[in-house]
């Protein structure tokens, strides 16, 4: 079945969300899981956070992985954790799941709709249309944290 399951993250509710099923998914098929956060190439604006300074963008990255990290253990699941940059995180998430041999990539997504995705763009949604690989979607629940 799988062997390596890319699952990406940026602390999202809907991210963890998908680290969860990954682990749970490796678990059950006895599969590792590759935790990988992009950072963006320029300093990055959010809505919750502000502007991120490159410091703290590193540091942000240490926390999603962390998360990777500790799920892992948890479960007993063997973990290996990557970043990247770049300015288009669905473009690096596809040529880290090919760089990192992985065979699926599971991803959160916050189920936001057809008109916000229009505007605001998917990562998600650009992993699925260039990916080569299987990719699994988790659904955040409707009313859960950060949605």
């Amino acid at each position: 079945m799988f062997k390596r399951i890319l699952v990406p993250t940026d602390g999202s509710a809907a991210s963890m969300a998908a680290v969860d099923a990954a682990v749970d998914l490796a678990h059950a098929c006895g599969a590792e899981v590759v935790g990988l956060h992009v950072t963006p190439l320029r300093p990055l604006f959010s809505e919750v956070l502000g502007v991120l300074t490159a410091p703290e963008a590193e540091e942000k990255a240490r926390e999603c992985l962390a998360y990777v990290e500790r799920r892992a253990a948890q479960a007993g699941v063997g973990a290996t954790l990557s970043t990247r940059r770049a300015d288009s995180p669905a473009d690096a998430i596809v040529a880290a799941a090919r760089d990192l041999h992985c065979d699926l990539i599971v991803m959160g997504s916050r189920g936001r709709g057809q008109a916000s995705a229009l505007l605001l763009g998917s990562q998600t949604q650009g992993v699925l249309a260039h990916s080569a690989l299987p990719v699994m979607v988790v659904r955040q629940a409707r009313g859960a944290a950060g949605s």
